[in-house]
């Protein structure tokens, strides 16, 4: 009897060919079982609905936001069901960081790591050196900078959550360590006022413009005065600092 499994991964070399190549291995050992992995856009690995994921595939490739909301809807079957108890716990040692408890909820773990960076901030040496300026060196040294012209930050909505997890961590409180959801309503509600300090001073490039001009060969004319020297984290994009993706299996629905 041969078995057909079906998988979703996202459409980068990272992210795909170890999957594929991992397969490719698992069918010369077990000729009975073929699995195909296909791909999707970096934005619908983020965006895209897990409930439809879970429908169409038998594994899937995910980001860790999605976790609990998959576990609490019945998507995904938890890893405990299916793997020894001592593997889980090798996993967890030799993971990066926080990468593998991020996909625990509920005292499960609904996905293991396959992906795993942290959030950075970047600058340019050149255009430093250029226009006379200094690396910052505090929040306020950020906001100069960016009321200036010269700072730029991912601001899609699924940017936008992490940078919120990242601020209320800045302000003293670990997210998601209490009952209060991310944390306590005054610390979120500041942690989103400093967020939009910045990106208030950063719309054009946050809603994209930058992007959209260098795919259709056009800068846009402020540009040509200052170009943005510095690079905010963000824990969602690899180029832009990358939090966690793992692999999880689909409840059959």
């Amino acid at each position: 009897m041969n078995i057909e499994i079906r998988g979703i991964a996202w459409n980068h070399t990272r992210g795909f060919l170890p999957v594929a190549a991992t397969a490719q291995r698992f069918e010369e050992l077990y000729p009975e079982i073929r699995i195909t992995w296909e791909k999707r856009s970096l934005q619908a690995f983020a965006d895209a609905s897990m409930s439809e994921l879970a429908g169409h595939f038998d594994l899937v490739v995910m980001d860790h936001p999605h976790v609990a909301l998959a576990a609490a809807q019945g998507l995904l079957l938890p890893f405990e069901d299916w793997v020894p108890a001592e593997f889980l716990e090798d996993q967890s040692m030799n993971s990066v960081g926080v990468s593998h408890d991020s996909y625990r909820f509920d005292k499960l773990q609904w996905a293991l790591t396959s992906d795993a960076a942290a959030p950075v901030a970047t600058w340019r040496e050149d255009l430093i050196e250029k226009y006379g300026l200094f690396p910052p060196r505090t929040w306020e040294d950020v906001l100069s900078l960016a009321r200036d012209g010269f700072v730029t930050i991912a601001a899609f909505p699924i940017d936008v959550l992490m940078h919120s997890y990242m601020f209320t961590h800045a302000l003293g409180h670990e997210p998601f360590s209490t009952d209060h959801g991310i944390g306590p309503a005054d610390i979120v509600a500041a942690a989103l006022d400093e967020l939009r300090s910045l990106i208030s001073l950063c719309d054009a490039a946050s809603s994209g413009v930058i992007r959209s001009a260098r795919r259709n060969g056009c800068v846009p004319q402020w540009m040509t005065a200052r170009q943005p020297i510095a690079r905010l984290p963000t824990a969602i994009r690899t180029t832009r600092g990358r939090a966690m993706q793992g692999t999880s299996f689909r409840r059959a629905i």
